[in-house]
């Protein structure tokens, strides 16, 4: 660890980790919801309800898949730029060792 001012200490089997880890919890996220939404729409399907209670449904679905394609895209970018900053100081610091 990197204990003198202006020294950048870092990890790359660290990040690697944290990309994947990232990347997993974008699936699970995804999965799970995509589970809850099937159970969803099984149990209301259009034959079983109608009028203002499935347009709220619409509605609020509408939202939700929103928020979560949101949530999915930060997620992703967060893993991209994780994996590109671990790849970025292994390069600079292969750049540095060819330097002795």
């Amino acid at each position: 660890m990197a204990t003198n001012p202006g020294t950048i200490a870092y990890n790359t089997g660290v990040l690697a980790d944290l990309t994947a880890d990232v990347n997993t919890a974008v699936k699970n996220m995804r999965d799970a919801l995509t589970e809850l939404e099937t159970t969803v729409k099984a149990r209301l399907s259009p034959e079983t309800w109608e009028g203002e209670l499935q347009q709220a449904f619409t509605a609020r679905h509408a939202k939700w898949n929103s928020i979560v394609g949101e949530v999915n895209t930060v997620m992703t970018e967060l893993a991209t730029k994780v994996q590109a900053g671990g790849e970025t100081m292994q390069g600079a610091d292969k750049k540095a060792a060819g330097a002795f």
